[in-house]
């Protein structure tokens, strides 16, 4: 038997495991594929490398991108500086794809647009000349009919000189030579040359060292202003006197130049997560100002030659997101990917989980519940039909149900509806077999109820005491002397005398009315009410047990607020006495008095009405609360007046 038992736990286990998979596995296919779908969209994960081309290994470029790496490293991405020959080589290893970003001289062209970002503006760059000579130089005519290097080709020094150069109308009076950094300086310095042109920060040791130079002066250029006019990517600025050092005053004096403005631009399929840590890195190295601008001037976002991505604003404007500031780097970049998940996450998976197990306990309960029809049209045909042959077909049905009951399979959690299934067929078998089989009819003594009722109390008797029971009473039909079983409630098996109240169930009755009067002293408005009614669905459930009937919360539940709410003597008092409390002073002391009282007259009325009801073979569910209204007022009036006094 144990291994037979065994076998039908593991088949049951088997079966609610199946019927799980069958309710939860389309839901989680339909979520997967909308992960799968939505993983499709999440980009991919930030480079750990950014390749920036920057100019030559003395220039400023190449500087301010070792500066840069500083802050790119505090993020964990290495920021590798690639040396080029200046703004116009980097512009074409942008175009080329052999560089992530870039620092560009303002007004040098792109030969690919449409394939750049401007990140942000960094500083003004001043384009510097400078000449052999007994005084400073004002115009550039000065230079005329000498030999001036511009830069090496792909600089932005070249770029501007020879702008300028056409501009000012000495292109042709100039002979130009293709030499830059060091080595311009050196051949300026040896007399090999006449004069440069330098696009460079005023910090740069080579400008400290021609300042320094007997005889090199720099160009005061005089008509700067009017060179701005003409050329927009231009700013006028001035050279402080002895801004470059203060000890030996240099320059010694104001020197008007034209500037350029130096930006950072990348390509236009940087990774979005990127341009907010260029930003930083700029406003890390720039925000403090130059012997040109003043704090906070720069980074900014004008002027660029380069369009200004949505993104890399909202991040130039507003910072790092939450995300970035509270979180590492790659741990922000991963959480900010991932974000689209969220979409299956809320339209899919959380429904999911408010979906499937309804539907999963209402799969289970339809396994159990279906029987009732049947059940229900079995009970309905023995009610409606007095012919023999008619109900021993009806008792083979019942048979035959409850053997199909026996092989149904549920998990352990729904086992008390189960049960509460059998109990109900063999609450239809027992009916049943009453009418095969009715019990010898008695004489029904004078003090009995109608045969179409359950036994009352006889309201007229006289008051029982309170803890009282209906052996005590006068009223109650002797036991060799039941009343004629009604035709709606169900008296037991044909050969076993009615239920009767016993000692048992009123102790249970006296306990409760006990705790219902202390419960009654809280001074609290609504708390007896629900005090109340708690005990007396705890009274009911031990009732049922003792009687051996089924009991259900919400059928228990929904018999005392049929009999409370409808009784103005019972539920009125009791109403009444809680709303009291809420009376200061003087309400809540009447209240406190009178609170035992109602709560304790209610709660014994009701137990006297559940004894005469399961007493008589009824339960909860065949429970008529209309029929016993009265009964229920008569005992709550009897009881108030031993537990007041």
């Amino acid at each position: 038997m144990a291994k037979n038992t065994k076998n039908a736990v593991s088949r049951g286990r088997r079966r609610a495991f199946l019927g799980a998979v069958l309710v939860w596995l389309p839901g989680v296919a339909m979520v997967t594929a909308g992960f799968v779908i939505a993983w499709s969209f999440i980009e991919p994960a930030p480079p750990t490398t950014l390749r920036l081309a920057t100019g030559s290994p003395t220039g400023s470029y190449a500087a301010f991108g070792r500066a840069y790496a500083e802050t790119f490293a505090r993020d964990g991405i290495e920021l590798e500086v690639v040396h080029t020959g200046g703004t116009v080589d980097n512009l074409r290893l942008l175009a080329e794809g052999a560089v992530d970003a870039a620092i560009v001289q303002g007004g040098v062209k792109s030969p690919t647009p449409g394939e750049l970002q401007g990140i942000s503006a960094l500083y003004y760059e001043p384009l510097m000349m400078f000449h052999r000579g007994a005084a400073p130089a004002t115009t550039l005519s000065a230079l005329s009919g000498g030999r001036v290097a511009i830069g090496g080709e792909g600089s932005g020094s070249r770029f501007a000189a020879l702008e300028l150069l056409e501009t000012a109308g000495l292109t042709d009076r100039i002979e130009t030579l293709p030499l830059g950094g060091v080595e311009a300086v050196e051949a300026l310095e040896r007399g090999v040359i006449d004069g440069l042109f330098m696009v460079t920060s005023p910090t740069n040791p080579l400008v400290v060292r021609l300042l320094s130079t007997p005889d090199i002066h720099i160009v005061r250029l005089r008509r700067a202003r009017a060179f701005a006019r003409r050329l927009p990517h231009l700013t006028p600025v001035t050279l402080p006197r002895g801004v470059v050092d203060l000890t030996r005053d240099l320059p010694t004096g104001d020197v008007p130049l034209l500037a350029a403005t130096a930006a950072l631009v990348a390509r236009s399929d940087l990774h979005d997560a990127l341009p907010p840590v260029l930003i930083d890195a700029a406003r890390a190295v720039h925000g403090q100002g130059s012997l040109l601008s003043s704090a906070g001037t720069f980074p900014a976002l004008a002027p660029l030659d380069y369009p200004v991505e949505r993104e890399t604003r909202h991040a130039f404007e507003s910072g790092r997101s939450f995300l970035y500031r509270v979180l590492p780097f790659w741990a922000a970049s991963l959480v900010d990917r991932l974000k689209i998940l969220l979409l299956p996450l809320l339209t899919l998976l959380i429904p999911l989980f408010r979906v499937a197990p309804p539907l999963y306990r209402w799969r289970i309960r339809s396994r159990i519940y279906r029987w009732y029809k049947v059940l229900r049209g079995l009970d309905a045909e023995i009610a409606a039909t007095g012919d023999r042959a008619a109900l021993e077909e009806a008792r083979s049905r019942v048979r035959a149900l409850q053997r199909e009951l026996h092989d149904i399979d549920v998990p352990v959690s729904y086992m008390d509806e189960f049960y509460h299934l059998r109990l109900h067929a063999d609450l239809v078998q027992r009916r049943l077999e009453q009418r095969l089989n009715p019990p010898e009819r008695r004489p029904a003594d004078d003090r009995a109820p109608p045969p179409s009722t359950p036994w009352m109390p006889d309201p007229s008797a006289p008051p029982m005491p309170l803890g009282a029971g209906p052996d005590d009473r006068d009223d109650r039909p002797p036991d060799d002397d039941p009343p004629d079983p009604p035709a709606t409630l169900d008296p037991g098996p044909a050969d076993a005398p009615p239920l009767r109240p016993t000692a048992g169930a009123r102790r249970i009755v006296r306990r409760h009315v006990a705790v219902a009067a202390t419960l009654g002293l809280a001074p609290l408005p609504l708390v007896d009410l629900a005090t109340t009614t708690a005990v007396s669905l705890a009274m009911l459930r031990r009732l049922a047990r003792y009687y051996g009937t089924p009991f259900r919360s919400d059928l228990g539940k929904s018999a005392i607020a049929a009999l409370t709410g409808g009784a103005a003597a019972g539920g009125g008092a009791l109403g009444l006495s809680s709303a009291a409390k809420a009376v200061p002073v003087v309400g809540s002391g009447l209240a406190i008095v009178a609170g035992p009282a109602a709560t304790g007259a209610v709660t014994y009325a009701m137990g006297r009405v559940f004894i005469a009801h399961f007493g008589s073979g009824g339960t909860l569910f065949d429970f008529d609360p209309e029929r016993y209204r009265d009964h229920f007022q008569t005992q709550v009036a009897h009881a108030r007046e031993p537990v007041s006094g």
